[in-house]
């Protein structure tokens, strides 16, 4: 499997990310859909801190 994956900008480019990532889970380790799969993470992770993080204020 050979999935060129865009960033993820947007809520449903986020909510068609756990799809692909149950479907590359059970990749080969060093196999190219490993890294395909280790490349979503990091996506799915930018996207979330951008998108969901939480501002904290030290007094």
């Amino acid at each position: 499997m050979n999935t060129t994956r865009k960033p993820i900008r947007t809520d449903a480019d986020y909510q068609s990310a756990p799809q692909l990532f149950e479907t590359l889970s059970g990749a080969e380790p060093d196999s190219p859909e490993a890294d395909q799969l280790e490349k979503l993470g990091i996506l799915i992770d930018q996207y979330e801190t951008a998108r969901f993080s939480v501002s904290r204020t030290v007094q």
